[in-house]
């Protein structure tokens, strides 16, 4: 059973970067306190490490996405390269 798949390979290299840019974004949040009164004040700066910490996670997620997503869409760039050559091919031997 075959299905055809409605490939679109710029949009998918823009889809990639936008997850490249949000990466860097993330790369660049760093909390380094958060205003509050009393007792609010520790657990908030308790959180801190945790929160950049998250903001890390986020970035190697999305360079992963990014990178993955990239060599999905050069990988369907070059299939569809060779399908169009073998049809040019069969065309020409027939």
């Amino acid at each position: 059973m075959s299905q055809d798949i409605d490939w679109r390979p710029e949009q998918v290299a823009q889809a990639a970067k936008k997850a490249d840019d949000a990466g860097e974004s993330a790369t660049k949040t760093r909390l380094s306190s958060i205003p509050a009164a009393g007792s609010s004040q520790e657990i908030l700066d308790s959180l801190i490490g945790e929160i950049n910490n998250l903001a890390d996670q986020i970035a190697f997620a999305a360079a992963g996405i990014s990178h993955a997503v990239t060599e999905v869409n050069q990988a369907f760039i070059r299939v569809e390269a060779d399908n169009q050559d073998i049809a040019k091919s069969a065309i020409l031997s027939s």
